[in-house]
């Protein structure tokens, strides 16, 4: 039985242990991740058919999800129920409105447009949701992102009691290549991340935040995607290695500061250069390369693939149980 069809069917089986949930999300927006993989007619349902490259997302996922399986040792193995939902852009931009009024907001997002909130590095995950379960019109927040499994406010305690231990993901669909200034391949591989990096955060144990560059490598690297063989223009290739090279944490940043250099950028493309240099500098600047990438000396004069291959390689065959811990190769 291939991956793909595992994962549908644990898909399914998770439907309907929820299926009082799954009946109270709005059904004209919602897409279960079973139908988005499986239903030529869901990217439809969501608006994104006109740039949505269903089978490529299909093999990204299905590419994660036996990396996964095939792990061997005691893990977690925690299954999410994974779901999608059309954003609207008049909440989208009301939401946005609001967050303007913040001074330390209005800053950063001052060319930006209100779906740019969506991009990883941005979102903020909810345990609650727009709408009622009673009217069956629950919504993902606006700019934000579903998850049964942050901390929990009163307000979200009634959907958490209806999950009981079963994990659930949600996720925005939205104009992404727009968004993104990219080909709808490349915003296809940029979805396909997302949820392969989550299900591995479901499946493997806890990982503290300063080793989320070997999480992301690992998880980019199951995806097993390739460059394409041409890009409309430099942003492209940046964007589409930065979500599919598990080494762009260490050889994002000259391309990036280069690609600044040239100048003549619009104000929207010169926000997401410095979304992704700010976002390389937190997660993966000197300070963690230098205490979660170390590599015996023997190691040193070998290339940037080379060494981050052989710490991925390292950390899962020692199972991950260093996974939150600095990374020692002997």
């Amino acid at each position: 039985m291939s991956a793909c069809i595992r994962l549908l069917e644990t898909q399914r089986s998770l439907e309907r242990r929820c299926t009082d949930f799954c009946d109270s999300l709005h059904p004209e927006r919602t897409v279960q991740l079973a139908d988005l993989v499986s239903d030529p007619a869901a990217p439809q349902k969501l608006g994104i058919d006109h740039w949505f490259d269903q089978n490529l997302f299909r093999r990204r996922i299905r590419s994660g999800w036996q990396f996964l399986t095939g792990l061997p040792g005691e893990l977690p193995r925690k299954v999410p129920l994974v779901f999608y939902q059309r954003t609207d852009p008049e909440e989208d931009r009301l939401e946005f409105a609001r967050r303007f009024e913040f001074r330390n907001f209005r800053r950063r997002f001052a060319s930006a447009p209100a779906e740019a909130s969506y991009l990883m590095p941005f979102t903020n995950f909810s345990a609650g949701l727009a709408g009622t379960k009673e009217d069956r019109d629950r919504r993902i927040m606006p700019l934000m992102k579903f998850s049964s499994r942050v901390s929990l406010t009163s307000a979200d305690a009634r959907c958490a009691e209806e999950l009981q231990d079963t994990c659930v993901f949600g996720y925005p669909a939205y104009d992404l290549p727009t968004v993104l200034g990219v080909s709808g391949s490349v915003a296809t591989d940029y979805m396909a991340r997302e949820i392969v990096h989550d299900l591995g955060h479901a499946w493997l144990p806890p990982v503290v935040h300063d080793a989320e560059p070997i999480h992301d490598a690992i998880m980019v690297r199951a995806m097993k995607a390739s460059p394409l063989r041409t890009y409309r223009d430099d942003w492209e290739r940046i964007v589409h290695l930065e979500c599919t090279s598990p080494i762009f944490f260490a050889t994002g940043m000259p391309l990036l500061e280069s690609y600044m250099s040239q100048g003549q950028h619009d104000d929207h493309a010169l926000f997401l250069a410095e979304m992704l240099v700010e976002h390389l500098r937190k997660t993966a600047g000197p300070k963690q390369r230098l205490a979660l990438w170390t590599l015996p000396q023997q190691q040193v004069g070998r290339s940037v693939e080379h060494r981050v291959n052989l710490i991925m390689d390292t950390v899962i065959e020692r199972g991950f149980a260093r996974y939150g811990n600095q990374v020692e190769l002997h």
